[in-house]
């Protein structure tokens, strides 16, 4: 989806968030206007969820990725051949970002770079410590495969800590979910039960303010839960 796609699907977006508002505020300015400020957020929304949840299947692979690296290099491999191997054997993501990595050596990049740059495009933070081990590997010497299998059981064991961390608030996320339904339960529950309750207002001068209000209370609330239970350990 290119930058043309990504705007086109924006402002059909907005005219479908103003074509939803319309039967009930009419074909009025402030709810063109929010729904053009809405549909960007949304959009925005869509991509940062995409985004994590694509870095979160790279770290569920990122241990078995090392552990192909290691076997490789135990058995002889050069380190360019090892992470082509990760192409090969793993599917995507991972094997393709590591396909990237193992092109741009290919093409006379030197590991380091490739690595730095694989860090760069994927963004985990578990790939860091990676990156830290490569160059103070070629800094220092030693033993590479011996290096990179205690990374892998220790991103392992981070691994089991974050699904306790997730387990433990998972309460947290629950109620979070729920009061944020919640409202839009009642609107539907109540519309249900008399049609006219909501909409007998609609046209009142302090409809739409209530309405932002709402909205941004609602944001505010889903942050604050959302810190509480997300946090880096």
């Amino acid at each position: 989806l290119g930058r043309n796609g990504l705007v086109l699907w924006t402002l059909l977006l907005s005219l479908a968030l103003f074509a939803l508002s319309t039967p009930l505020f009419g074909i009025r300015p402030m709810p063109f206007l929010g729904a053009i400020l809405l549909a960007p957020l949304l959009v925005l929304m869509f991509l940062r969820i995409t985004r994590a949840k694509r870095i979160a299947r790279f770290a569920e692979q990122l241990p078995d990725a090392i552990d192909i690296i290691v076997r490789g290099v135990r058995v002889g491999h050069p380190f360019s051949v090892a992470i082509e191997l990760v192409s090969r054997e793993l599917p995507d993501p991972i094997g393709t970002e590591f396909g990237m990595t193992a092109d741009e050596t290919v093409f006379g990049q030197d590991v380091k770079t490739a690595i730095s740059n694989l860090y760069r495009r994927v963004g985990q933070d578990d790939l860091l410590f990676l990156v830290i081990a490569i160059n103070v590997q070629s800094q220092t010497g030693g033993n590479l495969a011996e290096l990179l299998a205690r990374l892998s059981r220790l991103i392992r064991q981070r691994a089991r800590l974050k699904l306790k961390i997730k387990a433990l608030t998972a309460e947290g996320r629950m109620s979070g979910w729920f009061l944020s339904a919640a409202p839009f339960i009642l609107f539907g529950v109540i519309t249900l039960l008399s049609p006219t309750y909501f909409f007998g207002v609609k046209d009142h001068p302090l409809a739409i303010p209530a309405l932002i209000y709402c909205a941004l209370s609602l944001i505010v609330g889903n942050v604050m839960i959302y810190r509480m239970v997300n946090f880096k350990f």
